[in-house]
């Protein structure tokens, strides 16, 4: 059983400082088919926890919710439940997000969700968007 499996996108221009510093991401390109190999990766690995990355240009924070919207008002799941609550309780005293993203992060966070709920509810899931001036504690916290 592993510990910790992280993922993010290939437009993340942090990629190589995560590996650099033995932190393993699993990269999202194509959406449909990334996430069918993610689940695969998730049945192997049996990970403890999730994360999800993100580099953002504002405040680092921790999402609290994955709703089943995508863009304006596109279903992501038909049907499918209107959120997914993600954990946040090891935030690292970040900042936790007030309002719920509907962009390919959300998209990712839902379909990840909606997975561990109906095949392991054991597994802990956050996702952070992180500021670069705190990428260094991103990583500590990841391998904590």
């Amino acid at each position: 059983m592993g510990s910790t499996l992280c993922y993010s996108f290939r437009t993340n221009k942090h990629l190589d400082l995560f590996r650099q510093n033995d932190v393993d991401v699993f990269v999202f390109g194509s959406l449909n088919s990334d996430l069918a190999r993610f689940e695969r990766k998730l049945v192997s690995e049996i990970p403890k926890r999730i994360i999800g990355l993100a580099h953002t240009k504002k405040a680092t924070q921790f999402e609290a919710v994955a709703i089943n919207t995508f863009g304006s008002n596109k279903k992501i799941a038909r049907p499918g439940q209107d959120c997914y609550y993600l954990d946040t309780n090891n935030a690292s005293g970040f900042q936790i997000s007030k309002v719920p993203t509907t962009t390919f992060c959300n998209w990712t966070m839902y379909k990840i969700a909606e997975y561990i709920s109906k095949h392991s509810n054991n597994i802990k899931f956050s996702f952070v968007h992180f500021n670069e001036s705190d990428l260094d504690s991103i990583i500590k916290h990841i391998k904590s």
